[in-house]
């Protein structure tokens, strides 16, 4: 299966699957929207929204990206716009928000955890998967020798403390690397 552009299934079920992952995919992979919590749900080809964007022009990005993957019908958009006191609210904060007293990125801790999980896990250990984490959306690529290891190393993935979503782009098949 090709990781760039779109899917088609035949059966009901894993077709909302197929929806929903390449919604996902698509909002990991696009800079504007994948740093906001947006949840995805797919039912019989209908796809409904929730979370909140900054803008209303994530707003449209996020609704273009899901209108446009094949097998959506329809797209029930239930997406907020956040207030516009970020930036405001951060001038406020003044010297005790300074970088040098800045807490670890937990993005990083996120994908360190993960990646410590997929390392001790005995079925899935020795395999080349990359881990990258974004505000608790974690993707996974790579190139696994069974479904069982792929489905192992996502089933480790979700649950690792701090993982609110996987973006599966594992691959079974002989390693490229």
């Amino acid at each position: 299966m090709a990781t760039t552009g779109t899917v088609s299934s035949t059966t009901a079920g894993s077709d909302d699957r197929t929806i929903t992952s390449s919604i996902q995919s698509k909002y990991f992979i696009d800079e504007r929207i994948k740093g906001r919590h947006i949840n995805v749900t797919s039912n019989g080809g209908v796809v409904t929204l929730n979370g909140e964007v900054a803008d209303e022009g994530e707003r449209s990005k996020a609704l273009l990206l899901a209108r446009t993957t094949d097998g959506v019908t329809r797209v029930e958009d239930g997406l907020t716009v956040a207030a516009a006191s970020s930036a405001s609210d951060a001038s406020l904060a003044g010297p005790a928000a300074s970088p040098a007293t800045a807490a670890p990125d937990p993005d990083e801790s996120l994908k360190a955890r993960v990646t410590s999980q997929l390392l001790s896990d005995a079925q899935v250990k020795g395999t080349a998967i990359d881990v990258t984490a974004k505000n608790g959306v974690v993707l996974l690529e790579g190139t696994l020798t069974s479904p069982a290891a792929k489905q192992r190393a996502l089933t480790v993935a979700r649950g690792t403390d701090g993982v609110t979503q996987v973006v599966d782009r594992l691959r079974v098949g002989k390693a490229s690397r």
